[in-house]
């Protein structure tokens, strides 16, 4: 067979499959393009086609006298033929009876007599083939396949009854949302066909079906006539597609499907076909209009699908006329505004990216475009959205180059033109803007002497409140310490608990005008009483103080986190330590809130570490003591009291636990830290030997451990004297690590010279 004659053979087989006379015509343009010739006699072939029904009288046809005898009432094997329903290039489609061996009805393809070409029938075992790869509730199923007596090949699919999707959706007069639905469903059948490796190439709304199941709407995928593998061969049939040829319907097809080869197109062509039956879903109409691409011609119907970008469909409904939006409208079940409204955002960039030009940008999937329409459904954010600026410039520079490179000479003459304008007009400016900005500096130069002035108001009133609040202290000290005088009727044996006493009893009422002076007082001699452990005294004085500054400074000053401190160590150790841990964390929120200092910071962390430590919560205690660092380090205030004591803490728990490493550690750089802080005499160094010494003996490392306990009862004999029983708690360590190492005479000499100081003997000890 001629070339010519085959193609257009081929044109007429593929336009024959197309229902409407419309999109029939703008196929047959598309494929012939200018070829006149070829354009008359695939228009001969229809107008006989259409003469003689169900037989085919083409010139080209090697067997144009064989009449069918396949019709209704004929048994093709275990099938009787009831009613032709269906009839497309290839075939003839029959409703069947199956006899055995279960009865029932099904749908019969049946290849036409004269069409047994080699392409023809290699595109009926490609369908049938395609269709025998699925098994998806919504793609017609393939129930059996052969051949009848006089050798046309045929199949036996699904008895499908219904109506196209796109018209089911409008008499059922379903919302937009129950399109959705469905529309998702058709997805998800089309990823299965793409799982199977079979790209449709002619999703529309013809070959999308819609019947129902128990009252049910269930969209079925049929015509897998033009389907394409990915990765396989669907029959041992050659098909030849010519470069010339395009595959699919115009208004569905994908960009890359209207080049002049097919054969680069993968499953997102799928996508693209997807997106337009979405569009038309939506409102009732294709991305290009049918007029336009019905009179077209070839190349142009080509330039139209690949370079032209379609309306945002809630944009296509603003161009439609009143009465049909409004019929749009009325079968959808929606006002028209309010559909206009409903489409702009989500579903509109949920279609544009289906229908991008770049098929990267598309739907990498049928499962994800079907995810995007089920997040929407769902009211959960969709992953498609607008295009950047940027890309949209850019295609909007490759389709408009010779406008654009136009506007950049046009342009680039007014620049030049503009720039000696705007040179002068700057040089004549320039001399306004500096007498305007010597004008503005003398202005800013004299709100900024006002600024200075008011500052300094302000500091001198600041300087004469706190001066006067260090002058009521300074008197009120003065005050105390003039009651010591021997001189005078209390005598010299004036305690400093009684000069405490005696003084706080009638604070209040000489500082009921000044609060501040009154909780700073109160705050110190809370404090001392502490210091001399008489907590019963020093808990009224600081919850005192804590109250004052609560009604001076509200609940969230540093001020109120410091007497929160401070009352927690005093009733922590008067009543509970539950009770002071409580407080401290009060006071700790409070210092975390306000940013304070690093002082107050680190000191109410190493109150909050000391009570989870009594309470055993170890775990907690090692994360505050890492934020106490941590804030030490930062602020530089590594050698401070607080992180020395938490320091300390930590190595004595390290010790309770058995991890004696890690308390040796510990230990050593708290005795280290308590030697800078405190100096090498002082009793919270000897209390830092001892814990080290202590570590060390849990070690086995008794020779280790005798010098730091030595250290440590020389330091609290020379601060306690000999008679306190801190004394002889470090007395009785130093002998026992000394008893240990094999040294007993040393230990006995110990003894000897403790108790030749005390009126008790040592062998009474």
């Amino acid at each position: 067979m001629a070339p010519q004659a085959e193609k257009a053979r081929s044109i007429f087989l593929d336009a024959t499959e197309i229902a409407s006379d419309e999109e029939r015509g703008a196929y047959v343009r598309a494929q012939v393009g200018d070829d006149e010739e070829l354009r008359h006699e695939v228009e001969s072939l229809l107008r006989h086609h259409g003469q003689l029904g169900s037989f085919l009288v083409p010139a080209v046809a090697p067997n144009l006298d064989r009449p069918s005898t396949e019709q209704p009432g004929t048994v093709i094997g275990r099938y009787k033929l009831k009613e032709q329903i269906g009839e497309g290039g290839m075939g003839v489609v029959y409703v069947a009876e199956q006899t055995e061996p279960v009865r029932r009805k099904v749908a019969l393809k049946i290849i036409k007599p004269g069409m047994d070409t080699r392409q023809v029938i290699g595109r009926f075992e490609a369908e049938r083939q395609a269709l025998a790869l699925m098994d998806h509730p919504n793609i017609a199923k393939v129930l059996d396949a052969g051949a009848t007596e006089s050798g046309l090949p045929y199949f036996v699919m699904e008895l499908v009854r219904g109506m196209p999707i796109t018209d089911y959706c409008d008499q059922a007069k379903l919302t937009t949302d129950a399109r959705l639905g469905l529309f998702a469903k058709v997805c998800q059948a089309v990823q299965h066909a793409h799982q199977k490796g079979i790209i449709h190439r002619d999703i529309k709304p013809s070959n999308v079906m819609v019947t129902l199941h128990d009252g049910e709407p269930i969209p079925k995928v049929i015509d897998f006539g033009v389907a394409k593998a990915t990765g396989q061969r669907l029959t041992e049939q050659s098909i030849y597609t010519q470069l010339t040829e395009m595959i699919g319907t115009p208004l569905y097809m994908s960009p890359e499907q209207a080049e002049l080869s097919a054969l680069d197109i993968d499953t997102r062509s799928d996508i693209y076909s997807l997106g337009v039956l979405l569009y038309e879903l939506l409102t009732g109409t294709t991305p290009f209009d049918k007029a336009t691409l019905r009179e077209a011609g070839f190349d142009e119907i080509r330039r139209i699908i690949r370079e032209q970008e379609p309306p945002k469909p809630s944009d296509r409904l603003s161009t439609v006329a009143s009465a049909s939006l409004s019929t749009i409208s009325e079968q959808r079940g929606i006002d028209p505004r309010k559909l206009t409204h409903m489409l702009r955002g989500d579903l509109d960039w949920i279609a544009m990216k289906a229908l991008e030009k770049d098929r990267t940008r598309r739907y990498e999937t049928a499962n994800g475009f079907a995810a995007d329409i089920r997040r929407y459904l769902a009211g959960k954010p969709v992953h498609a959205c607008p295009p950047s600026a940027r890309y949209r410039f850019r295609k909007f520079a490759r389709r408009n180059k010779t406008v654009l490179g136009t506007l950049l000479l046009v342009s680039a003459a007014l620049v030049i033109g503009m720039a000696a304008s705007l040179w002068q007009a700057h040089e004549a400016d320039k001399s306004r803007r500096l007498a305007d900005q010597r004008f503005l500096d003398e202005q800013a130069a004299r709100r900024e002497a006002d600024e200075q002035r008011e500052r300094a108001k302000t500091n001198e009133a600041r300087a004469t409140d706190e001066a006067a609040k260090a002058k009521a202290v300074v008197d009120l000290l003065q005050e105390m310490l003039g009651s010591a005088n021997p001189s005078q009727a209390k005598g010299a044996d004036y305690t400093v608990r009684e000069l405490l006493d005696h003084f706080s009893a009638d604070l209040g009422d000489q500082l009921n005008e000044q609060p501040e002076v009154e909780a700073e007082l109160r705050s110190t001699i809370g404090m001392v009483y502490w210091r001399l452990h008489l907590f019963d005294e020093a808990s009224p004085h600081l919850g005192a103080a804590l109250e004052l500054r609560r009604r001076i400074y509200g609940n969230e000053h540093e001020k109120v986190a410091a007497s929160l401190i401070d009352y927690a160590w005093s009733e922590g150790q008067r009543t509970n330590p539950a009770e002071g841990l409580a407080l401290a964390r009060e006071g700790l929120v409070i210092y975390r809130k306000t940013g304070g200092q690093p002082e107050g910071m680190i000191y109410a962390l190493r109150v909050v570490q000391y009570y989870l430590l009594a309470a055993g919560k170890l775990a907690e205690a090692d994360v505050i003591a890492r934020e106490a660092f941590a804030i030490a380090q930062e602020a530089d205030r590594m050698d401070t009291p607080d992180v020395a004591d938490i320091l300390h803490d930590l190595a004595a728990s390290k010790a309770n636990q058995g991890d004696y490493s890690e308390a040796v550690r510990l230990a050593r750089e708290a005795v280290a830290l308590h030697r800078r802080v405190h100096g090498n005499e002082h009793p919270e160094t000897g209390h830092g030997l001892g814990i080290l010494g202590t570590a060390l003996v849990a070690q086995g490392d008794d020779a280790a451990a005798e010098p730091h306990f030595r250290e440590a009862l020389a330091i609290f004999r020379k601060q306690y004297g000999d008679y306190h029983w801190v004394v002889s708690y470090f007395m009785r360590k130093l002998t026992a690590v000394l008893r240990a190492q094999g040294k007993p005479e040393q230990a006995e000499e110990i003894y000897r010279e403790f108790f030749s100081q005390t009126p008790h003997s040592w062998r009474d000890f």
